[in-house]
């Protein structure tokens, strides 16, 4: 009997269960709602995602006959829905997609064993299987006209899992795929998408498997020249198909834990591996800007060579500072210590984490501690400005606590900024080329922002600064304005480096030029080699503190000789003890040896010498 039929006649005596003729009756109930929907609207939409919850809770139970009669419902739920809605929002349209797939799941999972069924609806196709797992890596489905689903990980093994395993695969047909594709956007759906759901029991479960899919246009087969990407050509688009899979935690489609096997251009296929099971399809990347390979192994060399030349000149600077630090002890060189600490420690997670791609979790973390690494440079950046302007304007009044202060809003400022990136986006850290912030859904402002804004405020200082030093210059005399001269000289070097470094950085990710991706690779592997020349080569105090410092230690050298010299010609240390204060007074005093030559040279009033005690 048709379902209509059942679900006007609540008899039971049709040889069916309340509850088959419940969900009968939801269903249908649910698909007429769904068919008065026509117009594209935002209350048109909401109501469509109401009907999916309304039917997301139905239990698909029976023998085969009503199990396939209550599928074939929820199929015709999805071929009901307005298409034009897919379109308006891909999210919502992948999530009706996926509900109606998890449904299909559980009507697989309460068929008998061993059992098939094949649901064909008017924009979607739904195969339900159930079947020993041992016997999964031979099922073949077929995706839409030459495209096969198979399941393993492509080496053969079989699936370790013991028992039956419930499969249900939705497969959107060509005339409903092109409204999943938002205009304008990159990348978009280049295949017939289709949704996996496999459960073991009640359980859903991730296994790996393997996709071809027909794409609907051809990728590019010709690169762009380097001339193309030069700032005053004209911009040149390269399409590449990539593997992927639909993110709900994202709302897009995703390529992690998928890999591209062959893309044949003959037969216009693409063949897919995955380690999980979820939506899937053939999606298009439209790229602006690629950066050829003998161009990318340049920038690599550039970037790491520099990066370890960095990160050499920097730990000598640190090793100087710490070695003179009883003469340079202020709150200037603190600062200038806990930016050079903060730039090796973002260099050596750089150079150890960058290309960390193939672990999502270790690439992420990484992508999070550059994130937080490098807004703590640029915060040590903005507390030297702020420290030059303090010294000039007087703005702090308590001296004691500003160091504090600094340390607190360095560490702290770039902890609330990632901890608020992380909680609105934490999907956005790591890409799949890089372990750093993505660009597509406008995650790298939450570095950029704060990068700008430091060196405007930096900028700001600097002329007020200079302003300061060319007035005093007139005022007062010049060993006053000194200090701020050299101050306003070491910010004037320094900021163009940190400063424009990383807007050059902005450029090269979102400009289609090889121009920005050298100019930042030199500019970025350049900052501990200035850093260098800046606070340590070229530096006034550090030089005289070096000197004084030399001197202490030849002065040092000299009295050790000394007293070697004396003590050749003296009684052990052990014979003088015995006389009061006589120990202590050898210990830290010695005669150099041109006071000992004159005294032994005749004088008009010749003195007692150490050889006239007794013993000596």
């Amino acid at each position: 009997m048709p379902p209509s039929v059942l679900c006007e006649t609540s008899n039971t005596t049709q040889h069916h269960s309340s509850a088959y003729l419940k969900t009968i009756c939801k269903l249908q109930r649910a698909i007429e709602l769904l068919q008065n929907v026509r117009t594209s609207s935002i209350e048109s939409l909401a109501e469509i995602k109401k009907l999916t919850d309304f039917i997301s809770d139905v239990k698909i139970d029976g023998n085969v006959t009503e199990i396939q009669e209550q599928a074939k419902l929820l199929n015709s739920f999805l071929d009901a829905v307005n298409i034009t809605f897919f379109g308006q929002e891909l999210a919502t349209g992948m999530a009706i997609i996926e509900t109606i797939n998890n449904l299909l799941s559980v009507a697989a999972s309460n068929l008998p064993n061993d059992t098939e069924l094949n649901i064909t609806g008017s924009k979607s196709e739904s195969f339900l299987w159930k079947l020993p797992a041992s016997d999964l890596t031979m099922v073949i489905i077929p995706v839409g006209e030459d495209g096969l689903l198979s399941f393993g990980d492509g080496t053969g093994n079989k699936i370790s899992i013991q028992g039956q395993l419930s499969i249900a695969v939705t497969v959107i047909h060509h005339d409903m795929y092109r409204y999943l594709i938002p205009a304008n956007t990159s990348p978009y759906l280049n295949s017939l998408p289709f949704a996996v759901t496999v459960r073991w029991g009640a359980a859903k479960i991730s296994i790996p498997l393997a996709y071809i899919l027909k794409n609907i246009q051809s990728p590019t087969t010709s690169k762009c020249s380097d001339a193309q990407r030069l700032p005053h050509k004209q911009k040149c688009q390269e399409k590449e198909t990539d593997c992927a899979f639909w993110s709900n935690a994202d709302r897009r489609w995703d390529s992690y834990g998928c890999n591209k096997i062959t893309v044949n251009s003959s037969q216009g296929r693409t063949s897919c591996q995955c380690n999980h099971t979820t939506s899937f399809a053939v999606i298009m990347q439209v790229k602006d800007f690629q950066i050829p390979e003998e161009h990318a192994a340049a920038l690599e060399v550039i970037t790491y060579v520099g990066c370890v030349v960095s990160i050499i000149c920097l730990l000598i600077t640190l090793i100087v500072h710490c070695w003179l630090w009883e003469l340079l002890h202020s709150d200037k060189i603190k600062i200038h210590m806990f930016l050079v600490t903060s730039l090796i420690v973002g260099n050596v997670v750089f150079l150890a984490g960058i290309d960390l791609t193939s672990n999502k979790e270790g690439c992420r973390t990484v992508a999070v501690v550059l994130h937080y690494v490098y807004l703590v440079i640029f915060c040590w950046m903005l507390i030297e400005g702020l420290h030059i302007y303090d010294k000039v304007i007087h703005v702090f009044v308590i001296k004691s606590q500003k160091m504090k202060f600094y340390i607190l809003a360095a560490f702290g400022l770039p902890l609330l900024i990632v901890g608020i990136s992380m909680a609105l986006r934490l999907n956005g850290y790591g890409t799949k080329t890089s372990c750093w912030l993505e660009r597509s859904h406008g995650l790298i402002w939450a570095f950029v922002g704060p990068a700008i804004f430091i060196i405007l405020v930096n900028l700001a200082v600097l002329m007020i600064v200079t302003q300061v030093v060319i007035r005093s210059a007139k005022d007062k005399p010049a060993r006053n304005v000194k200090p701020l001269r050299n101050a306003a000289h070491t910010s004037l070097i320094l900021l163009p480096i940190l400063g424009a470094t990383w807007l050059l950085g902005a450029f090269a990710v979102t400009t289609d030029t090889l121009l920005f991706q050298y100019l930042f690779s030199i500019l970025n592997t350049l900052q501990g080699f200035v850093i260098f020349l800046v606070y340590c080569l070229f530096n006034k105090q550090v030089k005289q503190a070096w000197l004084k410092k030399k001197r202490k230690v030849n002065a040092r050298q000299e009295f050790t000789e000394s007293k070697k010299t004396v003590g050749k010609r003296s009684l052990p240390l052990a014979s003088l003890s015995h006389l009061p204060g006589r120990q202590d007074t050898y210990r830290h005093f010695s005669i150099p040896n041109s006071m000992t030559s004159s005294l032994s040279v005749g004088s008009a009033s010749p003195r007692p010498s150490l050889s006239s005690l007794p013993g000596i």
